[in-house]
């Protein structure tokens, strides 16, 4: 999590509220979606649906005490750090599990449909528990357990437990179900990482190589308003040394500091790239903001 003696009254405030909102949306997507059409997904609730095919127990109280006996495990053998990054979506999520599960309501729609709308739930309310540093935990704790006792990578830990979970699928409902609940499982994916990015403006880092890098450079800063960085390069055919200008613009920019790249140098070399994310001085904010 982040460093909790950083963190002012208003950061923990706002940070309790978004995994609450967070864990909300999750359950909305295992009440409404999962559980009442049988989703096999690698989350728990996915793995509810399996259990439930198996043994007559109440889904709620399978999510509850599967949620909680995660927790305690991951609490032993993983420690403090992940129990206080996760102990707030255990007890969160249960509880909102057990709320709506008092407000039934069918969903008329295709289970392909289903599927593909409970990973984008899933994985903007896991995106949001994310951008608070905290964990939902849930499955992703064998995950980490086997990452730990047997040195795997987590990536490939958690494709481990992807596939266990979806080959009990197939057991229990068959490889149209399994292939079904992938879906969920992909756009989950897709959304958690959009939701990491959320917020911030598309962006492009642009790298130009020419003999006018000292024009190139004065005019992005004149007439763009941008900042720019210099790395030292050597061509790898004429081993001439050139510094090469880097430069973070917004995406509406680039048409700007294009047109002025090929007015001063026709023949420069420019790389474009997508950023991600671009944040600090200069970009996010101005000196003495801070």
């Amino acid at each position: 999590m982040k460093n909790l003696l950083q963190k002012s009254v208003k950061d923990w405030i706002k940070d309790i509220l978004i995994v609450i909102i967070g864990n909300f949306i999750i359950a909305v997507a295992a009440v409404y979606l999962i559980l009442p059409m049988n989703i096999v997904t690698s989350g728990v609730a996915g793995v509810v649906v399996i259990l439930h095919h198996f043994w007559e127990i109440n889904e709620t109280l399978m999510i509850i005490l599967l949620d909680v006996g995660l927790f305690l495990i991951g609490a032993v053998f993983l420690g403090t750090k992940f129990a206080a990054a996760t102990i707030l979506s255990t007890i969160v999520y249960p509880v909102w599990i057990a709320v709506l599960s008092q407000f039934p309501y069918t969903l008329h729609i295709d289970p392909i449909l289903a599927s593909f709308y409970a990973g984008i739930l899933i994985g903007a309310g896991t995106g949001l528990v994310f951008r608070t540093g905290g964990s939902t935990g849930g499955v992703d704790i064998p995950a980490l357990l086997i990452n730990k006792f047997a040195r795997i990578e987590l990536a490939t830990c958690s494709l481990i437990v992807g596939i266990v979970v979806i080959s009990c699928g197939v057991l229990a409902y068959g490889v149209e179900a399994a292939l079904i609940g992938m879906i969920s499982i992909f756009s989950e994916s897709v959304m958690i990482d959009k939701m990491l990015v959320a917020g911030g403006e598309t962006t492009k880092m642009v790298y130009i190589i020419s003999e006018k890098w000292e024009e190139i450079s004065r005019a992005i800063q004149e007439e763009v308003h941008r900042g720019v960085t210099l790395l030292n390069a050597e061509g790898g055919h004429s081993h001439i040394t050139r510094p090469v200008v880097l430069c973070a613009i917004r995406q509406r920019q680039y048409g700007m500091l294009s047109k002025l790249v090929r007015k001063i140098d026709p023949v420069a070399f420019v790389v474009v790239s997508a950023a991600t994310e671009v944040t600090g001085e200069g970009f996010t904010f101005t000196k003495g903001t801070r």
